[in-house]
């Protein structure tokens, strides 16, 4: 039996990682500036910072073990 590997496309898991550190970060920068109260949602600093450790993670592991879409070398007879 032969296995196949799929090919994946990991540019929008990295696009939502992206995303996910940068509402993470202009979360913690206006709640260092006072400009945002985040008393009773400190569940959401905490949910970001998950979901963006998830999301790198998959993107990662999508591009490490994803096929590449074109040979690096071809084959000489």
């Amino acid at each position: 039996m032969v296995h196949r590997r799929r090919r994946s496309n990991a540019a929008p898991l990295f696009v939502a990682a992206a995303a996910a550190y940068t509402a993470n970060c202009a979360l913690g920068a206006s709640v260092a500036l006072r400009l945002v109260d985040t008393r009773n949602f400190r569940w959401l600093h905490h949910a970001l910072y998950i979901a963006t450790c998830a999301t790198a993670a998959l993107a990662a592991s999508a591009g490490l073990w994803g096929e590449p879409r074109r040979p690096t070398r071809t084959a000489r007879s």
